[in-house]
């Protein structure tokens, strides 16, 4: 099936979920928005679910492992253990799982569901127009980014729920869960971060940090790699390989442009930070997370694996992209905010090439 008809036919039923938004937003209709975050995060949900193993760069390979782990449920345990010396956490449950079904299509059905839940209470209780935030983390690929990388999949889930706890200064458990996360991907690392975001208020030293890294990462890109080696030493962190996968005098297209989209979300939020922090002050804290999103974007300009540790921050963006839009939008009842949004999060997806898509009973590129 087209890739393109699959995912502008849930584009599609999102816009048409986004008009509810002004009963939603007049009435303060949490019932009808339960609605909207239940029926688009089912349809998202059965997207990753029902695709074919084939579908993304690794997913046919962590199906391989899922499928040839055997023997009893202590046996498979003790063989994960001894399969990597680091972010044992994801081969744990896999083996736990394994023990109950050998179907990797069920484990790749869970392992979505683990994300969208997360996103989905995110989306109930922090955006102000759900149909925009999960047409976000659909045109910008973070779900299905997802679908390839599961290790890193369960750390950002983890640490989508650490953040429900940091809001509520619940310090033990944020902890905790941050150190799981660790312990699925190690680039979770990054998301200490969180703290400094959440700490302090948006301020116009963003923008320079922000062009700083960007000029950095583009005219010396082994100046970065010399930079995280320094900061590592030799040490045996396998974070650093992960941090540094690709060469550094690749250049990707891609990069460019969703740090030039991330870039322009995060101006546009900053100057109407005084309004939105009014609003609801997490919106000063969700603008700092796209701050940083953007920081590690632009690195990726010249290494592109950094685009792994800008999701960890920019997946905020769709809380902060459609209260920014709706606040607009309110200031403005004249000019189609919501519509200008959507459009402009489309175009991204079909400009960064979108996503080969193949369903569970499709034959994929390998079969």
């Amino acid at each position: 099936m087209e890739t393109y008809f699959v995912f502008g036919t849930y584009f599609a039923i999102c816009i048409m979920y986004m008009y509810t938004n002004t009963e939603i937003l007049a009435n303060n209709n949490l019932r009808l928005k339960k609605i909207v975050v239940t029926h688009l995060g089912v349809l998202i949900f059965l997207l990753g679910a029902l695709r074919n193993q084939n579908t993304g760069s690794d997913t046919h390979n962590y199906c391989l492992r899922f499928i040839n782990q055997s023997g009893s449920l202590l046996d498979i345990f003790n063989e994960a253990i001894k399969y990597v010396d680091s972010e044992k956490a994801y081969y744990i449950l896999a083996a736990i799982f394994r023990y109950f079904t050998d179907n990797p299509q069920v484990w790749l059905a869970v392992s979505c569901l683990v994300f969208i839940i997360p996103c989905a209470i995110l989306i109930y209780k922090h955006s102000d127009n759900p149909a925009i935030s999960y047409i976000y983390i659909v045109a910008l690929l973070i779900y299905q980014f997802t679908w390839q990388g599961l290790r890193q999949e369960y750390a950002m889930a983890t640490c989508l729920i650490a953040t429900m706890f940091l809001i509520k200064k619940k310090w033990v458990w944020f902890v905790i869960l941050f150190i799981l996360a660790f312990m699925f991907h190690r680039t979770a690392v990054v998301f200490l971060l969180v703290l400094i975001a959440f700490r302090f208020k948006p301020n116009v030293w963003g923008f320079l940090l922000v062009v700083g890294f960007f000029f950095l990462s583009y005219i010396s890109p082994f100046s970065v790699n010399l930079i995280i080696a320094r900061i590592f030493g030799d040490t045996d962190f396998a974070g650093t390989d992960k941090v540094l996968g690709y060469a550094a005098s690749v250049r990707s297209g891609s990069s460019y442009k969703l740090f030039a989209v991330l870039f322009v979300f995060y101006i546009i939020s900053y100057a109407c930070k005084d309004g939105l922090i009014k609003r609801n002050p997490l919106n000063g804290f969700f603008i700092n997370m796209s701050l940083i999103g953007c920081c590690f974007q632009a690195l990726a300009v010249g290494i592109p694996e950094f685009f792994r540790l800008a999701y960890y921050f920019s997946i905020f963006n769709m809380l902060l992209v459609p209260n920014v839009c709706e606040y607009l939008q309110e200031r403005n009842n004249r000019l189609p905010i919501r519509l200008i949004t959507v459009a402009m999060l489309i175009a991204v997806y079909f400009l960064t090439g979108g996503f080969k898509y193949w369903f569970m009973w499709e034959q994929g590129p390998w079969m």
